[in-house]
């Protein structure tokens, strides 16, 4: 929704900024025309400088939450029981952004796959 406002708004502000050039492009001798060309002109360039301004200054908390606290690469932390259906496997591996050994705990039933720091 807010993409459409935002183009919807770039568009008419560009519609101002090619009206005010064809009015002074149309009546180069008339000062009233050159005036109003200009003010087109300033409000349509605002306006563009707005829309980028509102989309780096405000952004969405629901968008983009903060990061979370750590947490293992399975996604939940590592104090939350898995619960009885997971069994442990015999895969471990070398997690490559901490450097944790992680064994990886399986679901049979449903195949689900969970991974725990070993020790």
């Amino acid at each position: 929704m807010l993409a459409l406002a935002r183009i919807l708004i770039v568009l008419f502000v560009v519609a101002f900024v090619v009206g005010g050039a064809a009015m002074i492009v149309a009546y180069p001798a008339e000062i009233w025309v050159w005036v109003g060309g200009l003010v087109l002109i300033v409000i349509g360039v605002g306006g563009v400088v707005a829309i980028v301004v509102e989309r780096m200054r405000f952004r969405s908390e629901r968008a983009e939450p903060a990061p979370d606290p750590a947490r293992s690469p399975g996604g939940e932390p590592s104090s939350d029981p898995l619960g009885p259906a997971f069994r442990a496997t015999d895969e471990v591996f070398v997690d490559p952004t901490s450097g944790r050994h992680m064994r990886v705990w399986l679901d049979p039933s449903t195949g689900e796959r969970r991974y725990r720091p070993e020790g």
